[in-house]
């Protein structure tokens, strides 16, 4: 019911423990088996050995049972030794990984006495956490490998992650709050004052709503304004994933009406004045913009994985 490491025995997890307990004959499942894990679970070896010790546990041979305490004093030392430098440097010798003797138990401080990496450690599976408190330097995390969405995990702010240099779509995918990425790169509460003031539209979609931005394209297409900021949100590679999603998801309902005034035949163009032509295509021509919109909001945010 312990497990060992480099402070020696602890109390191991449930999952952890190396022992099965079974009732027999008319012990009472349970009760006894549980008993016996509340009685010596969380005990430490000094205090399993006090308890071993005292008169009312009998033995047959009463000198096996000082041999048994003396054993069970020495096992907490023994334990730590285990995990010593001397230990661990024998194990590199040895050829074993370091995601190994991570997994093994030894602490990522003990490994990096040793000489292990930050990079190593990462590729072992250390969080950037432990790192930090062992007094690695954000720049630190980031030259070894770390991600923005780690170092936000390891309670990093974004002001953090922008002054260690990382890009503004790592920090949008990193999952800040939008009010986050807002004060951190003074992007303004209105969507549509961000929207005009050219940020990326990465750290738009991370600071803003699918829908304030959906609305901010709607105005810009009252106000006549809409051509200039679909042209830089629709960028190629935008055009690009735009594609696969159309070939995979059908278009807004509204699509399907901008296509302009139907054809007439000759024999009813009469029937369709010139001004009401006009202004279906001015409809039309609206409508199609706002699918532009649509899509450049949309798809920013699928290739955002949001």
């Amino acid at each position: 019911m312990q497990a060992a490491g480099p402070n020696g025995l602890l109390p191991a997890q449930a999952e952890r423990r190396r022992c099965t307990i079974v009732c027999i004959h008319n012990a009472t499942a349970g009760a006894e088996d549980t008993k016996l894990v509340t009685m010596w679970a969380n005990r430490t070896p000094e205090e399993a050995r006090n308890v071993l010790a005292a008169p009312d546990v009998t033995v047959t041979n009463a000198r096996d049972k000082e041999t048994q305490l003396e054993k069970i004093g020495k096992l907490d030392g023994e334990a730590r030794e285990a995990y010593s430098v001397s230990q661990a440097r024998a194990l590199r010798e040895e050829q074993v990984a370091w995601a190994q003797l991570l997994d093994g138990g030894f602490t990522c401080a003990r490994l990096m006495e040793v000489g292990c990496t930050a990079a190593e450690l990462r590729e072992g599976g250390a969080l950037a956490g432990e790192l930090k408190e062992l007094g690695c330097t954000l720049d630190n995390l980031k030259a070894a490998g770390y991600s923005a969405a780690d170092a936000r995990a390891a309670g990093y702010t974004v002001e953090a992650a922008k002054a260690a240099s990382f890009s503004p779509s790592e920090i949008a995918t990193a999952g800040f709050s939008a009010s986050e990425v807002r004060r951190a790169f003074a992007i303004p509460d209105d969507a549509s004052a961000a929207l005009e003031a050219g940020f990326e539209m990465s750290l738009l979609v991370s600071a803003f709503s699918t829908k304030q931005l959906g609305e901010c394209m709607r105005k810009a297409i009252a106000d006549k304004a809409a051509d200039e900021v679909v042209l830089r949100l629709v960028s190629p590679e935008t055009a690009r994933e735009k594609d696969k999603v159309r070939r995979s998801r059908p278009w807004p309902h509204a699509h399907a009406h901008a296509r302009g005034p139907p054809m007439c035949p000759p024999r009813l163009a009469s029937r369709w004045p010139a001004a009401r032509i006009a202004r279906g295509r001015r409809a039309a021509l609206t409508t199609r913009v706002a699918c532009a919109a649509h899509w450049a909001v949309r798809v920013s945010a699928i290739a955002l994985g949001r």
